[in-house]
């Protein structure tokens, strides 16, 4: 069997739940996917495990290999459409019983952590362009990491979710304009049909602009007790997360804080009341919390920012005015202050390093 793409020591790792559908698929056009599972060192039985951890750098070059290997050219898009019901948990069953869309992408966002460690899902309501009306932003994105999971990893998100968006409120939605993180493929024509015809590349992130009336459709499968009785067993599990024994490659609280930080670091640099408010706990709760890890929230901040801010700068495309943005800071000469306290060193010379 051959060895595993080698890993480079700053790869994180996340658990998945894609890969094992993805082998299903391939096998289900024909082909028997046992090169693949050998080829990257997957468990055994992968191709019907839920889930299991990979490192980010193995799962795009998973599915760069899967598409030679299988000749799809759409594979992302195609395993999105023939995923199984029920292969996200305990996350989908609360979205299939929420009451409204826009409930949907707020249980969304706020348990995507139960699924996978590194990929952010936010929803905002902004103003729309002129004479269109507000519309609501809903991004997937890994901070620091300005590829996400890959061309057909990030093409499989927008797709499962506009499939997600249609089955439930039984409308057919269509975005205003959708961006990818990946460069522009060579075709397009899948993607239009799902995705609409303003499709933008090379974005740092995935994301859909649609129209905020989209919010209030009704989800067909709503069912009041059985979403109570399931958001009740995430919060459960979110809690179990948020504690120091949580297990061994689940977000503890620092991580989970400085989740909610980089979420929220386009906007300003964010205070304890609200990261603690998105984390669904009080200021005082969190700022004990972190007290007990010998630790305070204006120490992660840095922390987060320092980790978020190497990253960016370590991505020699993106312009240090967007890496100003993203990391919160209003003007750039604040941002180089910052980060030569943290590095010692200018972006510049940093990149050359």
């Amino acid at each position: 069997m051959a060895a595993p793409p080698r890993q480079a020591s700053s790869d994180p790792r996340m658990r998945t739940q894609v890969v094992g559908p993805t082998l299903a698929y391939i096998r289900s056009t024909g082909l028997d996917p046992t090169p693949l599972i050998e080829r990257f060192g997957l468990p055994e039985g992968a191709e019907h495990d839920p889930e299991f951890p990979v490192a980010l750098s193995t799962l795009q070059a998973f599915y760069e290999k899967a598409e030679r290997f299988s000749g799809d050219r759409f594979l992302g898009v195609h395993s999105a459409l023939h995923m199984p019901r029920g292969s996200f948990g305990l996350v989908e069953f609360i979205c299939r019983s929420a009451p409204t869309i826009g409930e949907v992408l707020t249980r969304l966002s706020r348990y995507t952590s139960l699924l996978t460690e590194l990929i952010l899902i936010t929803a905002t309501r902004v103003p729309g362009p002129p004479g269109l009306g507000d519309e609501v932003i809903v991004e997937h994105k890994i901070p620091g990491h300005r590829l996400c999971v890959g061309r057909h990893g990030n093409e499989f998100f927008l797709t499962m979710f506009m499939r997600h968006a249609r089955l439930f409120s039984a409308q057919p939605v269509v975005p205003r304009r959708a961006w990818l993180a990946h460069p522009e493929p060579a075709d397009v024509s899948e993607l239009r049909p799902i995705l609409g015809d303003d499709l933008r590349f090379d974005a740092g992130s995935n994301g859909l602009a649609l129209d905020a009336r989209v919010l209030d459709l009704p989800v067909g499968s709503h069912d009041a007790a059985l979403f109570a009785v399931l958001r009740a067993q995430a919060e459960e599990a979110l809690a179990r997360l948020e504690t120091a024994g949580a297990p061994p490659g689940s977000d503890d609280l620092l991580r989970l804080v400085h989740r909610q930080i980089h979420v929220a670091l386009p906007d300003g640099a964010p205070d304890l009341a609200l990261v603690a408010k998105a984390m669904g706990q009080s200021a005082r709760t969190l700022q004990r919390r972190l007290t007990e890890k010998g630790t305070s929230f204006q120490r992660e901040l840095d922390a987060a920012r320092r980790d978020l801010a190497q990253a960016l700068v370590a991505d020699a495309r993106l312009p240090l005015g967007e890496i100003t943005f993203r990391l919160g800071y209003a003007e750039v000469s604040a941002f180089l202050k910052a980060f030569k306290r943290w590095t010692g060193s200018t972006p510049t010379r940093f990149r050359q390093s």
